[in-house]
């Protein structure tokens, strides 16, 4: 795989801008009713109502995160660190990888595990380690989205829609995220390990960081709700999933923010960015073996591409995306260097025959699990850091 040893970062800032701003506009007209307006004020200072310190937003001070970050626990060992990646239906590569790896008898039991997007909905059942497996079994299976698996009219996109149905993602999400799952997430946390996802607020233009141990483990019966909430934002790919609108109170104003694909803000989330651009260290008493898994290609693909508008913006988008991934792992790898850490990464590797006009096609999904499950049962890695 073509992952640059050194280069500089990517301008993604603009990139990301421009993802953002395209995403606000394609959903504009997915919601049926009209939103309370707020202010950046409001924004700065809510919180969502019942529950405390769950989210930070992943631009605040440093000193602000390393605090947010203070609970994560204390191995005996060396820390080991999962961070998954976006990658839409490739998200079946990754759930198969980790099947794989527990086959192989060396994946560890993971102290922290983050999520963005598509590595959101594995998130949960990597970090309850082999208790997890059976839900991996499970999600980013032909079966489970079944229901997204026909060919959808990009032109519902056009129109101010999403391509697909509103709450359709939030339904999948309902079938595999449950009280008991919830249950064993909020044990796991209390132990000291950390699950944490990210989502973008397309209001704001910036991320968020959610801490959904905290959330499963609160005495706040809306907890199931907001957790699966949060997942669905997440792994909801603009114009093609709907934004979700996130109740939130800032001085006594309720209002609703809309949440979506965390990975307009970053394609994965190891250390936020702010904290590595400062050269701040995040936890200095912390040296973590740091394990990731993109479940997209990093590599460029050649593809003729077709000379209309629709194709070609999402073309775009597609080159937008991987090179702010490659910035982002770029990012991490430097920080790993720095710091003498172990890093591994691994990633789908090869062309399997995406399919942009049926993103969630069953021959697509088939290939990713058997390209994760070969590549974890033989433990294989794209690039590895020996710290």
């Amino acid at each position: 795989m073509g992952i640059p040893t050194e280069p500089a970062r990517p301008a993604t800032i603009d990139r990301r801008h421009l993802l953002v701003t395209g995403a606000a506009a394609a959903l504009s007209g997915c919601a049926t009713s009209p939103r309370i307006p707020y202010t950046a004020e409001n924004a700065a200072s809510a919180q969502v109502p019942g529950f405390q310190r769950i989210r930070i937003t992943a631009d605040a001070r440093p000193e602000e995160i390393a605090a947010f970050f203070q609970p994560l626990p204390r191995s005996t060992g060396r820390p080991q660190w999962l961070a998954l990646s976006g990658g839409g239906s490739g998200g079946a590569f990754g759930a198969a990888y980790l099947l794989g790896w527990e086959t192989n008898g060396t994946r560890p039991r993971f102290d922290l595990v983050t999520g963005v997007s598509a590595g959101s909905l594995i998130a949960p059942y990597a970090f309850l380690g082999t208790q997890g497996d059976a839900g991996l079994k499970r999600i980013f299976t032909v079966e489970s989205l079944e229901s997204l698996a026909g060919p959808r009219n990009p032109l519902r996109a056009v129109m101010g829609q999403s391509i697909y149905p509103q709450g359709a993602l939030a339904q999948i999400v309902a079938t595999y995220v449950d009280m008991p799952l919830l249950d064993r997430i909020a044990a796991r946390h209390q132990t000291g390990a950390r699950l944490l996802i990210q989502t973008t607020s397309l209001d704001s233009e910036r991320g968020y960081i959610w801490d959904l141990g905290r959330i499963a483990a609160s005495d706040n019966p809306d907890r199931l709700a907001l957790f699966r909430q949060v997942l669905t934002a997440s792994a909801s790919i603009p114009a093609v999933f709907s934004a979700q609108r996130i109740v939130v109170e800032s001085g006594g104003h309720r209002f609703e923010e809309l949440h979506a694909d965390g990975a307009v803000t970053s394609e994965i989330l190891t250390v936020p960015t702010t904290v590595l651009q400062s050269g701040l260290d995040l936890l200095s008493h912390w040296k973590p073996a740091i394990y990731i898994i993109f479940n997209e290609t990093l590599d460029p693909r050649f593809k003729v591409a077709r000379d209309r508008g629709v194709d070609l913006g999402a073309r775009a988008l597609s080159i937008l995306s991987r090179n702010a991934a490659v910035g982002d792992l770029t990012e991490t790898l430097q920080f790993a260097r720095r710091r003498g850490l172990p890093l591994k990464v691994t990633s789908i590797d090869r062309d399997l025959g995406y399919n942009p006009r049926r993103p969630f096609g069953p021959g697509y999904i088939s290939r990713a699990r058997a390209l994760g499950t070969a590549r974890g049962e033989a433990a294989s890695w794209d690039r590895t850091l020996h710290g």
